[in-house]
């Protein structure tokens, strides 16, 4: 019972702060928007920004567009690169093992005695 009671004094609020804020409308609502000419920016903004939406986003997604193309080619270029490098070593590889099978070129290891030491002993 007391919630009811609460309710209708609020609403009774509600509407009584409604009818204040109604009765002292200011010369620039919404209401004497009719009466007014618009400013020439306004009418020019009004006129032509519904147009420009599509437009931009037309723009954006050809621009989005040619970026993706963009980096899938660049990438498609790296790879073909990276692969013909890897080509040329696999190439140069096969060379040096032919070559040291022949005796042509000494490893490039160096073998190293079993008992002999360095001479550098780092910084001590």
């Amino acid at each position: 019972m007391s919630l009811a009671l609460v309710q209708r004094a609020s609403s009774r609020n509600v509407t009584h702060s409604h009818r204040q804020m109604t009765a002292c409308r200011r010369p620039y609502s919404s209401e004497n928007a009719g009466s007014k000419s618009r400013s020439v920016h306004a009418q020019w903004y009004a006129e032509m920004l519904p147009g420009m939406v599509p437009i931009a986003l037309l723009g954006s997604v050809v621009y989005v567009g040619f970026r993706f193309l963009q980096a899938s080619l660049s990438h498609e270029r790296y790879l073909d690169e990276t692969r013909a490098r890897v080509q040329e070593l696999e190439k140069e590889v096969v060379m040096l093992r032919e070559q040291q099978v022949r005796g042509d070129v000494e490893p490039s290891v160096p073998q190293s005695a079993g008992g002999e030491k360095s001479k550098r002993r780092g910084w001590f």
